[in-house]
């Protein structure tokens, strides 16, 4: 999603991100410096609380953009799919994909790994939840719910 936002010139100098659900990746960070974008990772699985707590601090001033990459379609609960969104929603505009897996809308788990397996526009109710605008864009092929 990140290098597909670049190519729409999403990014821009000085901007802040936040990733949510960003892991121990380090290349989504190292890729969004050479743009000049700070991007600050909040992840409750892969992060300490220090590190998550001092993320929300700091995104209480706000910040430009938030990414959600593949994070809504592993989460098995409703709740756990909120925080993810909520802390999205500290950024101006937010980005998130999912990997539909076979589209059924019957989760399971798939190579120890809890899939959603929902269509991408199932996801919209959740996020309007904590966002007033909702649209579904394809951006050179990929298709982001982008959220305002």
């Amino acid at each position: 999603m990140y290098r597909v936002l670049a190519e729409a010139r999403v990014w821009k100098r000085g901007m802040i991100n936040v990733d949510v659900g960003g892991g121990r990746c380090d290349k989504t960070a190292d890729f969004l410096r050479t743009l000049g974008v700070d991007n600050l990772v909040y992840d409750p699985q892969h992060c300490s609380s220090t590190h998550n707590e001092a993320v929300l601090k700091f995104l209480a001033q706000g910040a430009e953009t938030a990414t959600v990459s593949n994070v809504l379609d592993q989460l098995w609960e409703a709740e756990e799919r909120e925080e993810v969104i909520e802390v999205a929603s500290y950024a101006l505009v937010a980005y998130f994909t999912v990997d539909e897996g076979d589209r059924t809308g019957k989760g399971r788990i798939i190579e120890g790994v809890w899939r959603e397996n929902r269509k991408l526009y199932s996801y919209i109710p959740e996020i309007m939840k904590s966002f007033l605008n909702t649209d579904i864009k394809s951006l050179n092929g990929q298709r982001i719910i982008v959220a305002w």
